[in-house]
């Protein structure tokens, strides 16, 4: 069994680092902007933690893995060290960042 809150706790250092990124670049020379942040549990017992945002963008040749960014750092280092999960990105009206990570390492023992 696992709790909302232990996922919660676990993903606030990803989640938040992802939002305050899509803030400050994703709605430059927008009057506005939507930022959408969703979690749920995947078929294979695995969690799905979304952060979409329906700004400008990433350029292409942005590579998530080779940036120097400390933001895009911090969210790596915590998805793939502390949760044993990935990162994804999908470039679609915008831009959303995902982490998978099994949902044991949320277990309440």
């Amino acid at each position: 069994m696992y709790s909302v809150g232990s996922i919660f706790s676990l993903e606030t250092g990803e989640s938040n680092e992802l939002v305050s990124n899509a803030l400050k670049h994703a709605f430059k020379g927008m009057a506005k902007g939507i930022v959408e942040i969703s979690m749920h549990e995947l078929a294979d017992d695995r969690i799905k933690l979304t952060v979409k945002d329906k700004g400008v963008g990433l350029p292409e040749e942005l590579d998530i893995y080779k940036t120097d960014t400390l933001g895009l750092k911090i969210v790596r280092t915590l998805a793939e060290d502390q949760l044993k999960g990935i990162m994804g990105l999908i470039r679609d009206k915008g831009t959303e960042f995902y982490i998978e990570f099994d949902k044991s390492i949320t277990n309440d023992e």
